[in-house]
């Protein structure tokens, strides 16, 4: 016997070390202190008191339902209907089974849509992003074809004013060789002539290209409005698109938790209606064989007691003493109330007798004495 406890000494002794060994470790430092960090955050945030007080509610409404269940499973049995108790219980399990579904199944509905709107926002924002690039890779396309349409207007324009150039100083060169030969030639209102041309040709060249640009800028200009109409009008599809998916998502959850709410309104209803049915039913039960309450059955006693005289009054002074003391039940007077009269006044008879033979015998004895 002693090899044993001091085995078991040892074992303990081993366990402690062990423990202690792991806690002073680095790895067993730092789950402490998670720990620590833990209920100190629990602590300073009072997540801890709110979920204590969260299960203290929902276990408040499972006593309330079970006491009542109970009281009315007792009336279903005082009122002999033990298919209406067993439906009574069965009813309050069916509750409480449909507000426990209901909570774990709105529990995996937040979890759930939780996740699904991080994956709608997370692809309409995709979505929205590769709208973006696309409208500035088109408005990028604009600018640069509107870009180089300028350049060549300006390219083009510049060699034709530059031939025109070359054209008049040809014919200026020309007009100067005429002159060498022919004195009727006036170079100098050729000359004048041939500039006329050419600045007429380069006016028409200028006004040309300027129609050509400012054409090309309103062209530009529609490509630019087009362009951003077509990408706010995509942004804002996408938007309402996951705006319309959130509002799904919400529906459905307000849905079903209707639909639960309702369930469980209908089952508590039943409940109600069963317990209602069992004390109607008790009712009427003790209506009809009139049946005694407690009060009833003590004040018969009383008077039983009372018919007795001296040892009578004795007896019912001493069962009020015991019932200020504490130790008469209530509850056992009502079981005595089971049976009908008769039965119930042959136990009293019979009981009054039992106690006046216990006094006399104590009287004849001398162990009866009176304060």
């Amino acid at each position: 016997m002693l090899a044993t406890i001091v085995t078991a000494v040892m074992a303990v002794l081993k366990i402690l070390a062990a423990v202690i060994a792991f806690l002073v470790s680095p790895v067993g430092l730092v789950i402490a202190a998670v720990v620590a960090l833990g209920a100190a955050i629990l602590y300073v945030t009072g997540a801890g008191a709110k979920a204590l007080a969260w299960l203290g509610e929902r276990f408040k409404v499972l006593k309330d339902d079970a006491l009542a269940s109970f009281g009315g499973i007792a009336d279903a049995l005082a009122a002999g209907d033990i298919a209406l108790a067993v439906k009574i219980l069965w009813l309050m399990i069916k509750m409480e089974w449909t507000r426990g579904v209901n909570f774990l199944e709105k529990a995996w509905l937040n979890f759930r849509n939780f996740f699904i709107r991080i994956g709608y926002d997370a692809w309409h924002g995709m979505l929205a992003a590769v709208e973006m690039v696309w409208n500035a890779l088109e408005v990028g396309w604009i600018e640069t074809t509107a870009f180089f349409s300028k350049l060549w207007a300006d390219f083009t324009g510049f060699f034709a004013k530059t031939w025109q150039n070359i054209k008049a100083g040809a014919q200026k060169a020309w007009n100067w060789i005429r002159s060498l030969f022919d004195d009727s030639v006036d170079l100098e209102s050729e000359n004048r002539m041939v500039e006329e041309q050419k600045q007429a040709a380069i006016a028409k060249i200028e006004d040309e290209q300027k129609r050509k640009t400012a054409e090309r800028e309103a062209q530009r200009e529609a490509e630019r409005r087009r362009a951003s109409a077509v990408h706010e009008a995509t942004l804002a599809g996408i938007g309402q698109e996951n705006l319309d998916k959130h509002a799904q998502l919400d529906a459905e959850y307000a849905e079903r938790m209707a639909e639960n709410e309702a369930d469980l309104a209908k089952a508590r209803q039943e409940w109600r209606e069963a317990i209602d049915a069992a004390k109607r039913k008790r009712a009427e039960k003790e209506a009809e064989t009139g049946a005694e309450g407690p009060d009833d059955i003590l004040q018969k006693a009383r008077d039983a007691l009372a018919g007795l005289g001296d040892i009578g009054d004795l007896v019912q002074s001493e069962a009020e003493k015991v019932g200020v003391r504490g130790t008469f039940n209530a509850a056992a007077i009502q079981g005595l109330a089971a049976g009908n009269a008769a039965d119930r006044t042959a136990t009293a008879t019979e009981e009054t007798a039992k106690n006046t033979k216990r006094l006399v015998q104590a009287a004849q004895t001398g162990g009866l004495t009176f304060a």
